[in-house]
């Protein structure tokens, strides 16, 4: 008798899973909260104002120019957008916060405050976490995990050591001798 496994497990896949947004369905995921826009990386938004009928006539509404440029630099960032507020991490990974409807610089972080950067330097971007009025904006600079208040963009004191974890922390090796 033949296994029926295989099957199982690929309809188990197929099926989509709960709170997870499946392309065809209206009202989900209006933001772009996550990285890749959902927590299933469909890269999808059921926001549907932008059309084939009138992407032509799109005009740009506001330009952000970061100040970070330097020789060889790149931003390879996902933006997330939440509650109106786009949050970004620049060519020298500061963290900034924009209005999302005018660009308007709400804050910015620096984690390499008082350093000079002219080595390139990658971000995927920043994660944002909420629970009872706590809203939070992660960022990896380094060797650091920062957690950001989302609304005002300085670290949560209370989270790591003031606001910072290092990563390097707790690998059975001496931190400082491992690159950052």
């Amino acid at each position: 008798m033949r296994s029926r496994t295989p099957l199982a497990i690929l309809a188990a896949f197929l099926m989509p899973l709960p709170g997870i947004s499946c392309a065809g369905r209206r009202g989900i995921y209006r933001q772009w909260s996550v990285y890749n826009g959902d927590p299933g990386g469909l890269h999808y938004s059921s926001l549907d104002q932008i059309n084939p009928a009138n992407v032509a006539r799109l005009k740009l509404a506001w330009r952000y120019d970061s100040g970070d440029e330097f020789p060889a630099s790149e931003m390879e960032c996902n933006p997330l957008i939440v509650r109106g507020v786009l949050y970004a991490t620049t060519p020298k990974l500061r963290v900034i916060a924009l209005h999302a409807d005018t660009g308007k610089l709400l804050w910015s972080f620096n984690p390499f405050e008082g350093q000079k950067i002219t080595e390139k330097m990658r971000s995927r971007g920043v994660a944002y976490w909420s629970q009872e009025g706590n809203r939070r904006i992660f960022v990896v600079a380094g060797s650091y995990l920062y957690a950001l208040n989302a609304v005002s963009g300085k670290p949560i004191a209370r989270f790591g050591n003031a606001g910072r974890v290092d990563l390097r922390e707790g690998l059975g090796r001496d931190p400082a001798t491992l690159s950052v």
